[in-house]
């Protein structure tokens, strides 16, 4: 009850801190190839958490999921990961984290179905990079790392994106996505 009453405050504010789809370059300046489609991808993904639908992110996440610094799941109370490792991250089987979500929240939507497309429709998602290398974010909220940055490791044909309120104000998420057996997943993500 208290996640969840939480959640929904974190959900309300974003909408009332609720820029236009900005196109990523990678560092020749071109379009990343099918981005597009990585977007879809998300954009199913993030509606699938929203809706509850847990059993549907097992298309769109990969095998294994690195939880970036500051993850929801990665709270002790939760038992995905070790101790402390909502501050370091962790990479997680998609069986346990998928298990560890059904539980938290209980089968039920984690957004109300009345307030679910107002609130997708006061977000939009942003490229952040694509291309290779550690691509440093700063994070909604404080996190214990060096710098105080999120970061993300891409391979070549990764897509970072941003799910953000569209007037730029307020918290966010973050989704790393690259191609495995042909189709986009999620690899890596911050869900605060």
């Amino acid at each position: 009850p208290i996640l969840m009453a939480m959640l929904l405050a974190m959900l309300l504010a974003m909408l009332l801190g609720a820029a236009c789809i900005c196109d990523a370059k990678d560092d020749a300046g071109a379009d990343p190839p099918n981005a597009g489609q990585a977007t879809e991808v998300a954009a199913g993904h993030v509606r699938s958490f929203m809706e509850g639908k847990f059993d549907e992110l097992e298309g769109t996440y990969a095998g294994r999921v690195k939880l970036a610094p500051g993850h929801e799941m990665l709270k002790a109370e939760y038992g995905l990961a070790a101790e402390g490792a909502r501050a370091t991250g962790a990479t997680v089987d998609r069986a346990k984290l998928l298990a560890s979500m059904k539980k938290a929240f209980g089968g039920k939507p984690v957004v109300s179905p009345e307030v679910l497309e107002k609130f997708l429709g006061a977000f939009e998602f942003q490229e952040l990079g694509a291309g290779v290398g550690d691509q440093a974010v700063d994070p909604p909220d404080p996190v214990d790392t060096p710098d105080g940055k999120t970061h993300f490791k891409l391979k070549q044909g990764d897509v970072l994106l941003k799910f953000a309120p569209k007037n730029g104000k307020g918290d966010f998420l973050l989704f790393q996505l690259r191609q495995v057996d042909g189709s986009w997943r999620v690899v890596a993500e911050l869900l605060d």
